[in-house]
């Protein structure tokens, strides 16, 4: 079970990512984020991504079952001008597809890190994004409505269903 976490007083390098097997207390697994969000791994479980919100960075790490997640580097860098990363998951073909807060869109990114897709949506404050449906086709992308005055964005809050042509992972289950 992974687990992100954050500095409220945004302070870069105070927040981690976790492993928890179910039993003790859980372990660090990586530090020197300000906001872990969006954790996911690639379908052959062979990599794993995680954001750290707000320095727009998406770091992909290598998985080893005993070693965790290693070798981290940048997977794609966002100008905040462009939005803030927030949520994330990964599909059948390994794309990254990510949530854009304050960028009314979610960001497909393919397992290289090159821009492939943008669906957008007609709010501003996109929070997180993931499959779902009978087959998986479904990206179901939610939005937040925090701070915002009741005339403004006034569908802020909702939840979006796109069809984006491919299919996201089952979900794993908690083995702890």
């Amino acid at each position: 079970f992974w687990i992100g976490t954050m500095s409220y007083e945004r302070v870069e390098g105070a927040a981690a990512v976790y492993r928890w097997d179910g039993a003790g207390e859980p372990v660090p697994a990586w530090g020197g984020a300000t906001i872990a969000n969006g954790l996911g791994f690639s379908p052959d479980g062979s990599r794993g991504y995680w954001i750290d919100t707000p320095t727009g960075r998406v770091t992909v790490f290598d998985y080893d079952a005993e070693a965790g997640l290693v070798e981290p580097r940048t997977f794609v860098e966002i100008p905040a001008e462009q939005g803030h990363p927030d949520g994330l998951t990964v599909d059948a073909e390994g794309g990254v597809w990510v949530a854009m807060h304050r960028g009314s869109a979610v960001w497909r990114f393919d397992e290289d890190g090159r821009l492939s897709e943008v669906i957008e949506v007609p709010v501003s404050k996109v929070t997180a994004c993931t499959f779902g449906g009978p087959d998986l086709g479904t990206l179901y992308i939610t939005t937040s409505r925090e701070n915002l005055p009741d005339d403004v964005e006034p569908a802020s809050g909702s939840v979006y269903a796109v069809e984006p042509g491919v299919q996201g992972l089952e979900p794993l289950a908690f083995k702890g």
